[in-house]
């Protein structure tokens, strides 16, 4: 009976081998594919910065924290006050060049005079870029992720603000405005345009010609 079975027994041990052999083969196969598509692409152009923030997200849902991290957590020690200061610099500037522009509404005042020196040279609105920034400061600082999805709220009514002035603006202007904005970015400063961040300029602003 050994006799008759080991034919059978050796072919099913040929078999297991040659199934193992191309499971591996396959397995490296996959993994070089991987690799390769991975550096597929030309960075900064790939879009590092959604699955930096996927992969950020997943590590804070597993595991609640940044483990073997401890650098970062000294991070709102020294962001979050950069960029308080920052923040309110900016929007000095920006209230000191408005002058008597300056208003709470986005509804420019009967006399307007469109602005396009100083701060509003770096970019169409530096006053809610300040505020922006601002809220970011005090959301690292005090660690806060609550804090931290009111600033992204708080980022859109900016957005949804800024759009409704400047159609007003592009009423009262015409023209001149048209320039501008044509050779200013809406919100972030054009010193950054050659950066990665481009696409997020853009995405963000909904500048398709920028």
């Amino acid at each position: 009976v050994r006799q008759l079975a080991a034919p059978f027994a050796s072919a099913s041990k040929a078999d297991q081998g040659a199934t193992d052999g191309a499971w591996f083969e396959g397995l490296r196969s996959g993994v070089r594919r991987g690799l390769r598509n991975i550096s597929d692409g030309e960075p900064g152009q790939r879009g590092e910065a959604y699955v930096g923030v996927q992969l950020l997200a997943l590590i804070l849902v597993v595991f609640g924290d940044l483990p073997g991290l401890p650098l970062l957590r000294l991070l709102h020690l020294i962001l979050g006050p950069l960029c308080v200061s920052s923040g309110c610099v900016l929007v000095a500037l920006a209230a000191f060049r408005l002058g008597s522009n300056l208003s709470p509404w986005p509804v420019p005042v009967a006399e307007n005079v469109l602005q396009t020196t100083g701060a509003y040279a770096w970019c169409r609105h530096p006053m809610y870029v300040g505020l922006l920034v601002l809220a970011l400061g005090c959301a690292t600082m005090a660690q806060s992720v609550p804090r931290a999805l009111v600033t992204v709220c708080l980022g859109l009514c900016l957005r949804a603000q800024a759009l409704v002035e400047e159609r007003r603006l592009r009423e009262r202007h015409a023209k001149v405005w048209d320039s501008y904005a044509a050779s200013t970015p809406r919100f972030i400063p054009a010193a950054f345009a050659r950066l990665p961040l481009e696409r997020v300029q853009r995405a963000w602003s909904g500048d398709r010609s920028q």
